[in-house]
């Protein structure tokens, strides 16, 4: 990770969000990359999420859902860190599988898309077993590529908060936890969209491969 010693200058104009943890920026001159301001150091969301990269790098495991990170910066508002922005290919910042939901009203057509996006997802979460400490739709990404093609990314709640997180080492642990976590995932979705997910839907995208 490479630290950046020229201050970047953060303005309101710059403001993306934030979470309960951290506020995040558009990088003043690359539109590729956020900076990201924690209300209060250290942060242990933080400290996971890093230690758990760390892990990845040593196993040679790269990751398609999980944005790049640069490392630390000095910014008007203070340390700051550098991740790569989740936009979709017109340059516009991503919208959450939450959002995307909440959209467009029910219809049998936007009902189809939204499953077949959670089946694609699921796809790639049970390759890559990412290990998570929430499933919250709103942490998860939907990144158009272009007017056809899209992909899906984690932004927050990633690491385990256990002191010994054996999913970082042992595969079959790894598998179990990702199956625990696509269960809870679904809890999630019935639980924000009760009128979406039924029971029936949920048994179409319930099972984990």
């Amino acid at each position: 990770m490479n630290s950046h010693d020229k201050t970047i200058i953060l303005t309101e104009n710059l403001f993306l969000g934030k979470g309960a943890h951290k506020q995040c920026y558009q990088h003043p001159t690359d539109k590729n990359l956020c900076v990201k301001i924690l209300f209060q150091t250290p942060d242990v969301d933080l400290e996971k999420e890093l230690a758990y990269r760390k892990v990845l790098e040593r196993r040679h495991k790269e990751s398609l859902l999980l944005p790049k990170y640069l490392g630390t910066c000095k910014t008007s508002l203070g340390e700051g860190h550098i991740f790569e922005c989740i936009n979709d290919y017109d340059g516009k910042v991503s919208s959450s599988l939450y959002d995307f939901i909440k959209s467009a009203p029910p219809s049998k057509e936007h009902l189809d898309r939204i499953i077949k996006y959670i089946l694609e997802f699921r796809k790639i979460y049970a390759v890559e077993k990412i290990v998570v400490s929430d499933t919250d739709p709103r942490n998860l990404m939907l990144q158009k590529l272009s007017p056809t093609e899209h992909t899906f990314r984690i932004i927050d709640n990633i690491g385990s908060p256990v002191l010994l997180p054996l999913a970082y080492y042992l595969d079959f642990v790894e598998t179990k936890r990702a199956k625990k976590y696509w269960g809870r995932f679904m809890i999630k979705l019935k639980r924000f969209f009760p009128e979406i997910f039924s029971d029936e839907i949920i048994n179409k995208i319930k099972d984990f491969p």
